[in-house]
């Protein structure tokens, strides 16, 4: 009976000085991230102010580009009412790409179409979307040329041959022509005062492709 309670006493003991004697006990937990490559378009409104700078509104949820009545300027011709500044960020892990997009015909139920006169102006590509801050300017990278956006797979950015991320900027217009009587773009045909009225739509089409 006393070897019996000289075990049970020994077990308690034990137990109770286990932690003293305790060793490191380790338990792996799996972690895992996947790197996508990534292109998002951001549409943002602007109207213009008396000085020419455009005002930048909120973004369009889901993006689009509604240009509302046209509008005459002093020379009589008819331009959009707004413009409006894309924002494409991508992410391609290091691999290098071109941006483009495609428009089709700004047209109307009845199958009037718009003259070639909307131009697309790529203006700022920064590697955090704040192109007036030199520590994101990325070097190796091109914009592409202001454009009719009725060009087929418009040119709008070539990354640098490192393949940076970037926020690229471009600027949709309905276009009365500029102020000294040239043409904003090669092509650029000037809606006449007699454009048959109603609602025209159209489609924009943005691609981000590895090269």
């Amino acid at each position: 009976m006393k070897k019996l309670t000289s075990a049970v006493l020994v077990a308690v003991l034990s137990m109770v000085a286990a932690p003293v004697f305790a060793v490191d006990q380790s338990v792996p937990i799996s972690t895992s991230v996947d790197t996508v490559t990534a292109f998002t378009v951001t549409v943002v409104p602007a109207t213009t102010d008396a000085n020419g700078n455009d005002i930048l509104g909120s973004p369009v949820v889901p993006p689009a580009m509604d240009f509302g009545p046209l509008v005459r300027d002093g020379e009589n011709a008819l331009r959009g009412g707004k413009n409006f500044h894309v924002f494409c960020g991508t992410n391609t892990s290091g691999n290098p790409y071109n941006i483009t997009q495609n428009m089709s015909v700004l047209s109307n139920a009845d199958g009037d179409l718009l003259p070639d006169s909307t131009l697309v102006a790529p203006v700022n590509a920064s590697s955090a979307g704040d192109p007036a801050d030199p520590a994101q300017n990325i070097p190796g990278d091109t914009l592409g040329s202001t454009q009719s956006a009725l060009t087929p797979s418009k040119l709008i950015y070539t990354s640098n041959p490192a393949g940076a991320g970037s926020v690229v900027e471009a600027v949709y217009a309905i276009s009365g022509g500029n102020a000294d009587g040239t043409d904003p773009f090669p092509g650029w045909d000037p809606i006449p005062p007699d454009q048959p009225s109603g609602s025209y739509s159209s489609n924009v089409t943005f691609t981000m492709t590895l090269v």
